[in-house]
C-alpha cells in the first residue's frame, strides 16, 4: 500500500519554550511513563484579510496530539487521524498524518480568523503523540478577483495556553478566553507569538473526512417536580431552536434521552454567572455511568465541547452553584462516523432477525471512525485485529467503502514491521491474514497485498518458530486472545496452554493456507508452495495431539505442569478441556476429517458441557456450521440468541452474553449482520473484486428474505420466497458482474434482472 504517495514536509509551531517550559512535552502513548507530563491545551489564531470571495482553497493541517479547527467560528474539522499502534506500545511511530480541507463556505470578504485548539494528551488508548506539542497548517487561497493568498504555521501565529483546560474531561470557562477568541477582531494583544519547534514529513490521510452532524435528545426527563417548575422551556432541549432557562436555586438535575445509543461529543452553548458548574454523566444504559465530564462556566456566553468521542443514550445533567439563572441555548451530541455513500439492507419474514441485523449495522456505523473501533467506550488501539476483521466483513455487506480497512491493514503492517512480527494479542496477529484475504476477495486490490508481503512472511516465520517437538504450537509467548469467557478460574482472554494450545494451532494452520494463497496471488509460487506444504505435517500433528476418540471431539491443549513467569500466560494445568472454540476451528479450517465434521458441529451446538463462545467467537462457530453444511439446520436459531442482547439494550450490541463488565456498543459481536446477507441470501464473491458473484441462498425455514449488497459496480439485490415448499429466486445485478448460481435445481423459478431463466 503506497500511503506515502502524497507527503507534506511541514514545520510545527508550539507555545514558546522559555515562557511555558512545563507545557512542551508529553508521553508518546498512554502506556508510557507519565510522570512529569502535565495536561496541556493550546490555542492558536491567525487573522487575515480577503479582498474577494474564495474561488479555491487547499488547507493542510496536523497537530500533536489532537486539534479542533475553526474558521470564523465555524468548525472545519478535527484530527489528525490516529497513527495506529498496539496495546502496550511505548515506542514512537515513524509516520504522522495530515488532513486536507477544501470547503470555502466559511470565508468572509474582509477580516477572517483561522483558529485551532490543540490537546497535548487525550487519555485515549489509541492516541499516539510525537512526544511534544505541535501544530502546523498551510493555507493556499485563490480569490475570485484573481488574487491569491498563502499562509502557513510560523511565528506570526498568536498562541496562548488554555488555562481552563484541566483535563480532556474537565474545563473551566472562567479560566479560558471568551468564545470570541475564534472570531476576527478579537483582541489578542496579550497573546504570545508561536515558536517554531521542529519539521516532519507527513502523509496525507487516505480516507475521507468524517461525517458530523448535531443530534438532539428525543425526551427530557426531570426526576423532581420542583426541578420541573424551575425549568422554563425545557422542550427546547430537544431541538436546535429555542432556549431553556434554569432559575436560581439549589442544584438541578435532568436527563436527556436520545432514544438509542449515540456516538459523538457533548456540546453546550449557554449563558450564566461565572462559577456555575455543569456536570455530565454519560450512560449507555440507565443506571450505569460510563464517564463523567465537568464544565465550570465563565461570565456571559459560553461554549463547551468534550474533547473525546463519547457513547451514550442517557445524558444526566446537573447544574449547580446557581448564583443566578442559566440559559441553555443548545445542548446536543455532535455525532461522528465514517461517511456513507452506499448502504446495504436485509429483511425477512422473522422480525427478530431483522432487528438483529439492524442492530449490528447501526453499531458498526459508529464503530467506523478514522479507524475501526472495538467500541467508542474503549477506543483501543489497532491491536484488536479480530474485532476489525469481523467489522470489515460486515462493512462489505452494508456500507461497502473498503478504504478504512485498507488503511488499518497498512497501519497494522507498520506495527508488525517495527516489532519483528509480534503483536500483543498473539492470535489476532494471525487473524490479520484473514482480514487481508477478505479485503482482497472483496476489492481485488492486489497493490495493497504486494505492499505487505514482507509482513506476511514475517508473521508466518515467527509462528513457525513457536512449533514444538510434537509438531503443534508449544512455545508461543501466550495464547491471547481466545474469547471473553471465564472457565475454571481462568479467563480465555489469556488462557493456560491446556485451554489455548489447540485453538492457536488451528488458527496458524489456516494462516498457512491464507499466506500461501496470498503469495500465489502475488506471483510468488515458490513461497506459496513452501507454506502450503507446511500444513501437511501440522494437520497430522494436530490430529494426534488433540483428538479424543472417546468424546469424538478435540481437546483444547496438552495438560501439564509447566510454570510461567509471564503474567499473560498462566501456569499450565494437568487437566483436559473441551470448547466450542477449538472444535469449530478444526471444522472451519478443514483440519477435522470431512466425515466427522457434521457430528463435531452437532456436538458443538448441543453439548452444554463445552466451554461456550461469546458473541465475538460465534462468528467462527456460525462459519463452521456453514462449512459443515449445517447452517440451515442450526444457524438461524444461533443468530436468534442475539435477542438476549437486544432485550437488555435495544438497537445496539452488548459486548458479551454475560460474565464481564462491558459496553453496549461493541461491533465485534455483529457477525449476524454479515451472516444474514452472506448465507441466507447467499451472496459471496466468486472472483476478487466482485467481478463475479455467487448466489447460493440458505433460507432455512424462512418464508421469505430479501436484501441488497453494495459493490463497486452498484447494488446486488436478492429476493427468496418459499411457497408450498418450493423456492423462487430473484436477482438484480449490475451487468459488469458475472453471476454464478450453483444448485439451480433447488429453485422452482429464477429471475435475473427481471427475466425468467430457463432450465440449463
Amino acid at each position: 500500500m503506497n500511503e506515502a504517495s502524497k507527503t507534506w514536509n511541514s514545520g510545527f509551531i508550539w507555545l514558546p519554550r522559555e515562557k511555558d517550559p512545563d507545557l512542551q512535552t508529553t508521553y508518546e502513548t498512554i502506556f508510557c511513563d507519565q510522570q512529569g507530563c502535565k495536561y496541556t491545551a493550546a490555542l492558536f489564531r491567525k487573522e487575515f484579510i480577503l479582498s474577494a470571495p474564495v474561488k479555491k482553497m487547499t488547507l493542510k493541517v496536523s497537530a500533536s496530539v489532537k486539534y479542533r479547527l475553526s474558521l470564523n467560528g465555524q468548525l472545519l474539522g478535527r484530527g489528525p487521524i490516529m497513527q495506529g499502534g498496539d496495546y502496550g506500545n511505548t515506542d514512537v511511530l515513524d509516520y504522522w498524518f495530515y488532513d486536507v480541507y477544501t470547503d470555502t463556505s466559511a470565508f468572509l470578504v474582509g477580516e477572517n480568523c483561522l483558529a485551532a485548539q490543540v490537546s497535548l494528551q487525550t487519555g485515549i488508548m489509541a492516541d499516539y503523540s510525537l512526544g511534544r506539542g505541535g501544530f502546523c497548517f498551510s493555507l493556499e487561497l485563490e480569490l475570485e478577483d484573481g488574487n491569491s493568498l498563502n499562509l502557513s504555521s510560523d511565528e506570526s501565529v498568536c498562541c496562548i495556553p488554555d488555562r481552563g483546560a484541566h483535563s480532556p474531561a474537565e474545563q473551566n470557562g472562567g479560566e479560558s478566553p471568551s468564545w470570541a477568541w475564534k472570531m476576527p477582531g478579537y483582541d489578542d494583544s496579550g497573546w504570545d507569538r508561536a515558536e517554531a519547534q521542529f519539521e516532519k514529513e507527513l502523509l496525507e490521510r487516505p480516507i475521507p473526512l468524517l461525517h458530523e452532524e448535531p443530534v438532539y435528545a428525543e425526551e427530557v426527563k426531570v426526576p423532581n417536580e420542583s426541578f420541573d417548575a424551575r425549568m422554563d422551556g425545557r422542550d427546547a432541549l430537544t431541538r436546535a431552536e429555542g432556549e431553556t432557562e434554569i432559575a436560581f436555586g439549589s442544584p438541578l438535575t435532568f436527563v436527556l434521552d436520545f432514544g438509542r445509543i449515540t456516538v459523538g461529543r457533548v456540546c453546550l452553548e449557554c449563558t450564566g454567572a461565572a462559577g456555575t458548574r455543569v456536570t455530565f454523566h454519560l450512560s449507555e444504559i440507565e443506571g450505569k455511568i460510563d464517564s463523567t465530564v465537568r464544565f465550570t462556566m465563565g461570565e456571559g456566553p459560553q461554549e463547551f465541547e468534550t474533547w473525546n468521542l463519547q457513547s451514550l443514550r442517557y445524558l444526566t445533567v446537573t447544574v449547580s452553584n446557581l448564583t443566578s439563572a442559566v440559559v441553555i441555548s443548545k445542548l446536543y451530541m455532535q455525532t461522528s462516523c465514517y461517511p456513507i455513500s452506499q448502504e446495504g439492507s436485509f429483511c425477512c419474514s422473522d422480525e427478530l432477525l431483522n432487528r438483529i441485523y439492524e442492530a449490528g449495522k447501526y453499531t458498526l456505523r459508529f464503530c467506523r471512525q478514522d479507524y475501526h473501533l472495538d467500541s467508542p467506550i474503549h477506543q483501543e488501539a489497532l491491536g484488536c485485529t479480530g474485532d476489525y476483521m469481523i467489522e470489515s466483513l460486515m462493512n462489505y455487506y452494508t456500507f461497502s467503502d473498503p478504504r478504512l480497512t485498507r488503511l488499518d491493514i497498512w497501519r497494522t503492517a507498520q506495527i508488525l514491521r517495527a516489532h519483528d512480527g509480534f503483536m500483543f494479542h498473539t492470535s489476532y496477529s494471525l487473524l490479520y491474514l484473514q482480514m487481508i484475504w477478505d479485503y482482497y476477495r472483496f476489492t481485488g486490490d492486489l497493490e495493497a497485498v504486494l505492499d505487505i508481503m514482507d509482513v506476511i512472511e514475517l508473521l508466518l516465520k515467527r509462528f513457525e518458530g513457536y512449533l514444538g517437538e510434537k509438531g503443534v504450537i508449544e512455545n508461543a509467548p501466550n495464547y491471547m486472545f481466545m474469547d471473553w469467557v471465564p472457565a475454571d478460574g481462568f479467563n480465555l482472554h489469556h488462557p493456560p496452554k491446556a485451554m489455548g494450545q489447540a485453538y492457536l494451532t488451528a488458527i496458524y494452520y489456516h494462516a498457512l493456507e491464507l499466506g500461501a494463497s496470498l503469495f500465489a496471488e502475488a506471483g510468488r509460487a515458490g513461497e506459496a508452495k513452501y507454506w502450503m506444504e507446511k500444513r501437511i505435517p501440522l494437520k497430522k500433528a494436530f490430529q494426534e495431539a488433540f483428538w479424543e476418540e472417546e468424546r469424538g471431539l478435540y481437546c483444547d491443549g496438552i495438560p501439564g505442569t509447566e510454570k510461567s513467569e509471564d503474567f499473560w500466560l498462566p501456569d499450565n494445568v494437568p487437566k483436559k478441556y473441551f470448547s466450542q472454540h477449538t472444535n469449530s476451528l478444526a471444522v472451519l479450517y478443514g483440519i477435522a476429517p470431512a466425515e466427522l465434521r457434521r457430528e463435531i458441529m452437532k456436538k458443538v451446538i448441543t453439548d452444554s458441557t463445552l466451554i461456550q463462545a461469546q458473541p465475538y467467537f460465534m462468528h467462527f462457530v456460525l462459519n463452521a456450521l456453514g462449512e459443515a453444511g449445517l447452517f440451515e439446520e442450526y444457524g438461524l436459531d444461533q443468530i436468534r440468541r442475539w435477542k438476549a442482547l437486544l432485550d437488555e439494550c435495544p438497537g445496539t450490541l452488548k459486548e458479551v452474553w454475560a460474565g464481564f463488565d462491558c459496553d453496549y456498543s461493541h461491533a465485534w459481536g455483529g457477525t449476524p449482520t454479515f451472516q444474514l446477507p452472506a448465507r441466507v441470501l447467499g451472496i459471496s464473491p466468486a472472483e476478487p473484486g466482485m467481478k463475479a458473484v455467487e448466489i447460493s441462498p440458505l433460507p432455512g425455514n424462512l418464508e421469505w428474505a430479501k436484501g441488497q449488497v453494495p459493490t463497486p459496480y452498484g447494488m446486488i439485490g436478492v429476493s427468496i420466497r418459499s411457497v408450498g415448499g418450493s423456492l423462487s429466486l430473484s436477482v438484480n445485478i449490475p451487468e459488469e458482474i458475472r453471476l454464478e448460481i450453483p444448485n439451480r435445481e433447488r429453485f422452482a423459478s429464477i429471475r435475473v434482472n427481471g427475466e425468467e431463466q430457463k432450465e440449463g
